[in-house]
């Protein structure tokens, strides 16, 4: 009878301890994914000629591309990276990261990329906020909100096949209203 007892209170045990494991692992991965958002953010604003809402919807265009995945995706097109690149910007970005002696894989090296094809002087503007689907260069360097700005850069930047605006729109939002939270603490950079 002591036995069973003994290992009731140890199953007991055992499956609590699991679950604050299980909670703590979600926390930690809930709070890596907010830590991405907050390094690119900041990074975008320090490196590039970025306004707040810019940068926030270049962010929101990161998070619905690749999550923050700098890895190679697959899909019906393979790609690479924070933006999902193909075909020739796959290639401009494997000879960007060997120009610069890094691995095509670093986040930062991609965050440079991004910025580098939204140089007019670049050597990769031909990528570069092309007018598209009605937006125009114009549109992206007066945007007033973040939701536009994810917007203009999804069309003008990434130019996706297909495009869930509200989810974007969503997505902008909601990291617009983390900003304040963001540069509280960073370690960034």
């Amino acid at each position: 009878m002591i036995k069973k007892v003994l290992k009731t209170e140890l199953v007991k045990r055992v499956l609590f301890l699991g679950a604050i494991l299980l909670i703590i692992t979600l926390v930690s991965f809930l709070n890596k994914e907010t830590l991405k958002e907050q390094e690119a953010y900041e990074y975008l604003l320090k490196n590039g000629d970025l306004s707040p809402e810019q940068a926030i919807g270049i962010v929101a265009n990161i998070r619905q591309q690749s999550n923050f995945d700098t890895s190679v995706h697959e899909g019906e097109f393979p790609s690479t990276g924070l933006m999902c690149w193909t075909m020739a910007r796959e290639e401009q970005l494997s000879q960007f990261a060997e120009a610069k002696g890094e691995e095509v894989t670093d986040f930062y090296l991609q965050l440079d990329f991004i910025l580098e094809e939204l140089k007019t002087s670049s050597e990769y503007a031909n990528f570069q906020l092309v007018n598209f689907n009605g937006y125009t260069v114009e549109d992206w360097n007066e945007v007033q909100s973040p939701e536009e700005a994810a917007l203009a850069f999804a069309y003008l930047y990434v130019r996706p096949g297909h495009l869930n605006e509200t989810t974007l729109r969503d997505l902008a939002a909601e990291l617009s209203a983390e900003v304040p939270h963001f540069s509280k603490g960073s370690q960034v950079l």
